[in-house]
């Protein structure tokens, strides 16, 4: 559960084979300023809780299935974001 380090800045979870569980926690994680989940099979639902971050301002998730409904959705909610990996 990774809400228990919520002061974490920092994640990076490449080419990590994610399941649902081993994301739980993750929203909570709001001073996240950089998340990279390159290669890491995160499935649609759980692109959703990028929505929660506020001072996120690196966001890199290249190989991760997201609609074009829910990038626009990080783009509205992520006002900080200065960079951004979708390739």
């Amino acid at each position: 559960d990774l809400s228990r380090f919520r002061t974490l800045r920092v994640l990076s979870l490449v080419d990590a084979h994610l399941q649902g569980i081993e994301l739980k926690g993750l929203a909570q994680l709001v001073h996240l300023k950089k998340l990279k989940l390159n290669a890491s099979n995160v499935e649609p639902s759980q692109i959703n809780q990028i929505l929660h971050f506020k001072d996120l301002e690196h966001l890199s998730i290249p190989k991760c299935q997201i609609s074009d409904e829910a990038l626009k959705v990080i783009l509205q909610s992520n006002l900080e974001l200065k960079y951004l990996d979708i390739s």
